[in-house]
């Protein structure tokens, strides 16, 4: 069907996956721009409707599939940012469990006077008075043995001792990787906190690599994990 408008449009359009078809095909009028007739509007308003539906499930679609880069993404401390300020007194750390008991005098001075109270790695910490991590938690870290690291987390508010990230229940011990240049990395103004070369399983070296946890809800919550081979022991 030939149809001619008063805006004097001519070219051809096919509409995708319409209900019909049919070809559409719009010609300027060699004769003038007549009267439209009914029928060629109803069909170009079709066009523009399918057009339009057409972009808006396109925008949909889009929007359900993430970027390569976005799916690998590291965490940074920049995106899991804490404002909080602790400037009060701490509390006494509860110390509930024999592990705990054990340590007691190390996760005391920690609290009290900030003994093993540092933030940022090893190559360069940052020490400064009161808590170290996520606004309100103080981060306490000491050697157990050749290679080997313990550590206590401490809400300065309630005293409450957390355990670290990976560590087996009712334990303080880290789970680091002795073959490697094992490091944790934290900030007072970040809740995200960074095991280099951790491993859940030390009998299983594919669990070792790089561990990225959240502080969410009292607990550490696992948002990446990156392997790292290393030889066998």
């Amino acid at each position: 069907m030939v149809c001619v408008c008063r805006s004097g449009f001519s070219g051809e359009y096919h509409a995708p996956k319409l209900r019909s078809s049919r070809r559409i095909t719009l010609r300027r009028s060699t004769r003038g721009a007549g009267p439209s007739h009914p029928d060629c509007q109803i069909r170009f308003m079709l066009i523009i409707v399918n057009l339009i539906a057409t972009v808006i499930a396109g925008l949909a679609l889009a929007a359900t599939l993430r970027p390569q880069d976005t799916i690998n993404q590291i965490p940074r401390f920049d995106d899991h940012t804490v404002t909080e300020e602790f400037t009060g007194t701490p509390a006494d750390p509860i110390l509930n469990t024999p592990e705990k008991r054990r340590y007691r005098a190390r996760i005391r001075q920690g609290v009290s006077n900030g003994q093993d109270v540092w933030s940022g790695n090893w190559k360069n910490p940052a020490i400064a008075p009161g808590p170290n991590f996520a606004g309100h938690y103080f981060i306490i870290r000491w050697g157990c043995g050749s290679e080997c690291v313990t550590m206590a987390i401490v809400d300065a508010r309630t005293g409450i001792v957390y355990e670290p990230p990976l560590a087996a229940k009712g334990s303080l011990f880290l789970p680091l990787d002795s073959l490697s240049h094992m490091e944790v990395d934290f900030r007072i103004n970040s809740s995200l906190i960074v095991l280099r070369d951790a491993c859940r399983d030390f009998r299983d070296r594919r669990t070792c690599g790089l561990y990225y946890f959240d502080w969410q809800d009292n607990r550490f919550r696992l948002l990446k994990f990156v392997r790292v081979d290393r030889p066998q022991r």
